[in-house]
């Protein structure tokens, strides 16, 4: 194959072929030739400043910070070290895979809401772990809203938990309690003394309805119009089981 009849500028890029990269400039004039050879020069800086500024604002620049904020409150002793922990496995896991590399300020409701999906649908993780999820994203764009790269946090998905409610005692229920109480109060066990300004605990034995610790208050005005004149100064039911 004969020479061409075109100029071609090769550009030495570091980590790149010992040989460096070559192109044609299309060009047959020399001085044509250099005024291309600058510009493409400029064109690959540019290039790469870019890429570096990209790379400064990804997600992934952003969660690195996260974490160094989160060694500083472990250090001063605002924040436990297992939650860092479990933070740093759903990032590098889960979040980073798909984040990383994208720009922070790309992310929105739509990408999260996918990538909550994709969670549920390939792993069937609770709805408490997805709410994890959003969390540390959350906290992750809030380094960047810190920055000033972030005017404010998008609206994220929200995930509802399902709620376990603890059962609510049926009136007859409330009754059996308080009639125990009642009797309690009037026939107390032998060789103790009471106190109604303290709190009483009755503790469920063989009994599905009464959760194992129920809690009840009364005041000293309560306790003296109930043994008006009495001086019993303390009885504490604590060690006391109540089958009601």
């Amino acid at each position: 194959m004969g020479a061409s009849k075109y100029w071609y500028v090769r550009l030495y890029i570091r980590g790149g072929p010992s040989s460096g990269v070559k192109k044609s400039t299309r060009c047959e004039n020399l001085k044509d030739a250099e005024e291309f050879a600058i510009t493409w020069y400029e064109d690959r800086l540019l290039e790469k400043r870019t890429s570096r500024e990209r790379g400064a604002l990804s997600f992934a620049a952003y969660a690195e910070k996260f974490q160094d904020t989160q060694n500083r409150l472990i250090r001063r002793g605002e924040l436990v070290s297992k939650m860092s922990r479990e933070d740093a496995l759903k990032l590098t896991n889960d979040v980073l895979p798909r984040f990383g590399e994208i720009q922070i300020t790309k992310i929105d409701y739509h990408a999260v809401d996918a990538f909550i999906d994709e969670l549920k649908v390939e792993r069937d993780l609770s709805q408490s772990t997805l709410k994890k999820y959003v969390v540390l994203i959350r906290k992750v764009m809030k380094e960047a809203e810190r920055d000033g790269v972030l005017n404010h946090i998008p609206t994220l998905p929200t995930v509802k938990r399902e709620e376990n409610p603890r059962p609510w005692f049926t009136p007859d229920e409330y009754q059996r309690l308080l009639d125990a109480c009642r009797d309690l109060r009037e026939d107390p066990p032998g060789n103790t003394e009471f106190d109604w300004g303290r709190v009483v605990r009755l503790h469920r034995v063989h009994d599905p309805f009464v959760p194992p610790t129920q809690r009840m208050e009364v005041s000293s005005e309560q306790a003296h119009s109930h043994h008006p004149g009495e001086n019993r100064t303390r009885y504490d039911l604590e060690e006391i089981q109540v089958s009601l």
